[in-house]
């Protein structure tokens, strides 16, 4: 009988031999091993060290936490559709949290790995300033001493901060509105308001996302 391999490789290259057959096996097949080979050692270190600081985890148990599983799963065929390394750290670690976080919701932690599929790291970038932007202007007043530079808002501090996207406002602003779209900022414009913006969900999207060192 024919396994979820042949199937795949049935759709994938509907035309046996042909172009679509060639372009597969020369162009796509040999960066798709690679991707694959490289997301699961690393993963499989990262899983391999928790299991060393964790007491009690152990390989056996992992393969009977469903929800670690049903993370994992995910998150492999999403990292294997992206080259971003933001986007696979975001990815292992929303696994490892998986396994750490014992009350996360299971419905949440799926919501929050296809929303990694989603987003871009800018959309990271821009989240994590808005999360904490006093942190940011911090650093900026540090570098500035002796003077002083009086930051109104979170876009004077943004633009401070990211001067090179200056260049690109529309763009962060498209970040903006998605971002608030799902929930994750209370403002609609960066432009707006001062101090974290971030809604509880988007703080626990980010601890999600965010590498920890708990274990």
């Amino acid at each position: 009988s024919r396994g979820l391999g042949d199937v795949y490789k049935r759709q994938a290259i509907p035309v046996a031999g042909g172009p679509l057959s060639i372009l597969f096996e020369t162009v796509l097949s040999a960066p798709i091993d690679k991707r694959r080979q490289e997301w699961l050692s690393s993963l499989g270190i990262a899983i391999e060290e928790l299991t060393k600081k964790v007491d009690g985890l152990s390989p056996e148990a992992l393969s009977g936490n469903e929800a670690f599983i049903s993370v994992a799963l995910q998150a492999t065929q999403i990292a294997l559709r992206n080259h971003l390394q933001e986007k696979i750290a975001a990815l292992k670690n929303a696994i490892i949290n998986t396994v750490l976080e014992k009350s996360i919701d299971e419905n949440k932690a799926l919501i929050f790995t296809r929303i990694i599929d989603e987003i871009t790291p800018l959309h990271i970038m821009v989240l994590t300033f808005l999360n904490k932007p006093e942190n940011y202007e911090k650093e900026l007043q540090a570098k500035a001493r002796p003077t002083f530079t009086h930051y109104p808002n979170n876009i004077s501090v943004f633009e401070e901060y990211y001067p090179e996207l200056k260049s690109s406002s529309s763009l962060v602003e498209q970040v903006i509105k998605e971002l608030y779209a799902k929930g994750f900022v209370f403002v609609e414009s960066i432009h707006s308001g001062k101090g974290r913006v971030t809604t509880q969900f988007g703080q626990e999207f980010l601890a999600f996302i965010s590498s920890t060192d708990k274990a």
